[in-house]
């Protein structure tokens, strides 16, 4: 099955050895499905730790894969080795992921090995979140562990889990702060939602606030509200808790117990929610064919792109794990090695889950599989090349970040992305600059000024430049939780006009770096189907929401 980029998650796993790295990998697989019995590492029957002399030692000596399907999204999960004399694998894996997972225990905290692992993803500036394992095991203390990662990381440590205890200090639960829910779990990894205990209510609030806090933390606007005594929406919370996970300035704190299945579904939520995309990671520094550095960034849209990060060798031959940057790879399809300057052609693709490989037709963009790989591909369009310069120096130019799609397969109908979730029709590549300015204006202006990536439809400014109009349709299903300056900037634009039609039509005009909408400002023939007294559907109304 093939993954959209938005919908695909790589994470390291990282910490010392023995901390439950491959324990907690063998949870997510069992849970979802992807294998029927949950192995241990000291029975040596686990999918990660595969290789004689793992099983024999019972630790991870070399970096697997395993992907984990969950929520309509591919996790791709690498599992790292924890000890020193294998550090540079771990390395190697950290360059293929888009964060990072480190592991403290409930018993030791933060061992020496997390901290390398810390200072290893700073330095190459990965997010990451923390996960405190063994909650359940006898002497642990989440608590302390807790206080040790506040005392280490201050302000930037975000509780998202909590544990629940029974009288006799054993775990039985946990806490979903960022949800407000509380499980009980039982055998199998099964759990039932709960009513939070009273004698939990308290810990609730302050860690919902110490989540809070941390949210604030990440934007101007955001302190102003907390100071002011304002609650944050739901939205809100996401929002701010992907931004500051992504800047480095916010890290999620979660907990559970592998072997029981205990706070994984709630890991792999937040994995999802919260953790970047492939197009929204750092850009990785490499060296061009002219032997200059260049950055390289996941974009969906373009040309195809990939690097590869590890190669085995076993009985049936040599593998190298790839991920792809840009664009999609098929078998036998014909690459240029950027170190050797040859055109090599690929073999067959595989998936890798341990020391099972299963054959797919194609690699999408932001993905992890196994092949022989070099890093650029020829295209049939001889004007494909000079598109994508004239674009990109547009792009650069004008300082557009967040452009995750780019689309030439029609020269005549050039298509960006952006964010994820704006199509942006450029049409012709005529005027590239005047359409693109036009576009960031109407997006950060007017579509979506507090960028709260709610905002999702399809953008044409295809004729912008000579016509004087863009036109935008919003996305058939809308964002169900919107804060409150989307709900009203949305209620506003509706209410300049009672006209019907497909969309909304606008002036949008670009004369010296100013900006203008003719008489009527930024809309002229704006219109909604179903709009009334504030109350827009979409036509639908299970995708209602109320502007009032």
């Amino acid at each position: 099955m093939s993954y959209e980029t938005k919908n695909i998650r790589n994470v390291c796993l990282l910490g010392h050895g023995g901390s439950g790295k491959t324990t907690l990998a063998e949870s997510m697989l069992y849970l979802t499905g992807a294998i029927d019995r949950q192995g241990k590492t000291a029975d040596g029957n686990t999918v990660c730790d595969y290789d004689p002399e793992e099983i024999k030692r019972k630790i991870t000596i070399s970096t697997s894969i395993a992907p984990v399907n969950f929520g309509g999204c591919k996790i791709n999960i690498l599992d790292c080795p924890g000890f020193f004399d294998f550090a540079g694998d771990a390395r190697c894996a950290m360059r293929a992921a888009e964060a990072g997972m480190i592991f403290c225990t409930a018993k030791d905290g933060i061992a020496v090995g997390a901290e390398r692992c810390w200072k290893y993803l700073k330095s190459e500036n990965i997010p990451c979140l923390f996960y405190i394992s063994k909650t359940d095991e006898e002497n642990s203390d989440y608590n302390a562990a807790f206080d040790t990662l506040r005392e280490r990381f201050g302000k930037n440590i975000a509780p998202v889990v909590a544990p629940i205890w029974d009288e006799s200090k054993k775990v039985i639960g946990i806490i979903d702060v960022l949800h407000k829910r509380a499980f009980e779990f039982g055998p199998g990894g099964g759990r039932v939602e709960i009513e939070v205990p009273e004698n939990k209510k308290p810990v609730l609030d302050e860690l919902y606030d110490a989540l809070k806090e941390s949210v604030a933390e990440t934007s101007e606007e955001f302190m102003e509200k907390f100071f002011a005594g304002e609650d944050f929406t739901y939205a809100e919370m996401i929002h701010g808790l992907r931004q500051g996970v992504k800047d480095l300035s916010l890290f999620p704190v979660v907990c559970g117990s592998a072997i029981q299945g205990m706070g994984t579904r709630i890991l792999m939520d937040t994995i999802v929610e919260l953790l970047p995309k492939p197009q929204d990671a750092r850009a990785l520094m490499a060296e061009n064919e002219d032997g200059e550095s260049s950055e390289f960034v996941v974009a969906p849209g373009a040309l195809p792109t990939a690097f590869v990060f590890k190669t085995i060798s076993d009985q049936y031959g040599k593998y190298s794990y790839v991920k792809v940057l840009s664009g999609s790879i098929k078998p036998d399809m014909p690459m240029v090695n950027a170190r050797t300057g040859e055109t090599e052609k690929l073999g067959r693709l595989y998936i890798p889950k341990g020391k099972k490989y299963t054959e797919v037709k194609e690699l999408t963009c932001g993905d992890i599989k196994t092949t022989e790989v070099g890093q650029y591909v020829s295209f049939s369009d001889a004007n494909v090349p000079d598109i994508l310069e004239d674009v990109s120096q547009s792009l650069i130019n004008n300082k557009v970040k967040n452009i995750t799609g780019f689309d030439v397969t029609d020269t005549a109908n050039i298509k960006l992305v952006y964010d994820g979730r704006i199509d942006i029709n450029i049409g012709l590549p005529d005027d590239i600059d005047y359409k693109i300015r036009t576009a960031m204006t109407i997006i950060n202006e007017k579509l979506d000024p507090n960028n709260t990536g709610l905002v999702a439809g399809t953008l044409d400014v295809s004729a912008c430049s000579t016509s004087k109009i863009s036109h935008y349709k919003p996305a058939a299903t809308q964002p169900t939780a919107a804060t409150q300056a989307t709900t009203q900037a949305t209620t506003q634009a509706a209410d300049s006009s009672a006209d019907t039609g497909d969309g909304y039509t606008g002036n949008y005009t670009w004369d010296d770096g100013t900006y203008s909408g003719g008489d009527t400002g930024y809309y002229d023939n704006n219109s909604y189907n179903n709009y009334d007294n504030g109350t827009y559907d979409n036509g639908n109304a299970d995708g209602a929401y109320t502007g009032e």
